[in-house]
């Protein structure tokens, strides 16, 4: 559970570090809650 993390927390790191305009994490954000969104809706209840 915490590899995954620590990979994806360097990634979106390296990313924002190399990026000339900081902005890029605002999108990475934007782009990870529209995903979260739409996976909600397949959630079901029994």
């Amino acid at each position: 559970v915490v590899l995954p993390q620590l990979v994806a927390s360097f990634g979106v790191g390296q990313a924002v570090n190399t990026s000339p305009d900081k902005s890029l994490i605002f999108i990475i954000s934007a782009i990870s809650l529209a995903i979260s969104g739409f996976i909600w809706f397949f959630v079901k209840e029994d």
